[in-house]
C-alpha cells in the first residue's frame, strides 16, 4: 500500500481522495522530470569527456584550428546545456 493509499484510509475522508491522487500524480510527474534531467546530464558528461579526448588527440595529430573550435564550441554547449550556443555554430561544420 502507498502512502496516499494509507493516508485516504487513515483520514476516512473520500472526498480528499480525488486532490490527494492528483498531488500524486504531479510528484511522480516531477520526479520523472527529475530522472528526465539527470540522465540528460549524464549523458552530456560523458559526450563531453569524449570531444575533450578528441581535441587533445586532435591537438597533437594536428587536426585544423576550425575542426578543434568546432569541438570546444560543442564540448562547451554540452556543459552549459545550451542547445542555442551549439545551434549558431553548426554552420561551420
Amino acid at each position: 500500500m502507498d502512502v496516499l493509499s494509507m493516508y485516504k484510509e487513515a483520514i476516512g475522508d473520500q472526498e480528499a481522495a480525488p486532490e490527494l491522487d492528483k498531488a500524486g500524480a504531479t510528484i511522480q510527474k516531477m520526479r520523472d522530470t527529475r530522472e528526465n534531467l539527470l540522465q540528460q546530464i549524464a549523458d552530456n558528461i560523458r559526450k563531453s569527456a569524449i570531444l575533450r579526448v578528441e581535441i587533445t588527440k586532435g591537438v597533437q595529430n594536428g587536426l585544423s584550428d576550425r575542426e578543434l573550435l568546432v569541438k570546444a564550441i560543442e564540448c562547451i554547449s554540452l556543459m552549459t546545456g545550451d542547445k542555442a550556443f551549439m545551434q549558431n555554430i553548426d554552420r561551420l561544420r
